[in-house]
């Protein structure tokens, strides 16, 4: 699983992430931020949601998303409640073939984990 952290600029980080960096567009962006206008190439399917993190996991568990290679959540949680919330996004990344990514707010500059 691949977090990516920071303040301001994660979705262009994102974006570029998308667009050169991984080889399968077999890709499915859950997102309960709202960023709307995100460049991805075709076969990128991107959702907004206006949901909490808790529920785009239970958004994720109905089964809907099983045929993607990539998820990403797009949830912008600060750091605190992340560190509670991550747990459910490990146990998803332990018992998934599926690739995952979560994006966080933090105070400080742009950084991708890997956990």
């Amino acid at each position: 699983m691949i977090i990516l952290e920071g303040k301001n600029g994660k979705s262009k980080v994102l974006e570029d992430l998308i667009n050169n960096r991984l080889q399968n567009r077999n890709v499915v962006i859950l997102d309960c931020v709202g960023v709307r206008g995100l460049k991805v190439p075709k076969g990128v399917d991107h959702f907004i949601y206006n949901y909490s993190a808790e529920s785009a996991i239970d958004i994720y568990n109905t089964g809907w998303f099983d045929a993607y290679d990539w998820v990403i959540f797009e949830i912008n949680m600060d750091a605190e409640k992340f560190k509670f919330e991550l747990r459910r996004f490990m146990d998803l990344d332990k018992n998934s073939t599926q690739n995952f990514l979560v994006t966080v707010q933090t105070d400080g500059d742009i950084k991708m984990k890997f956990a």
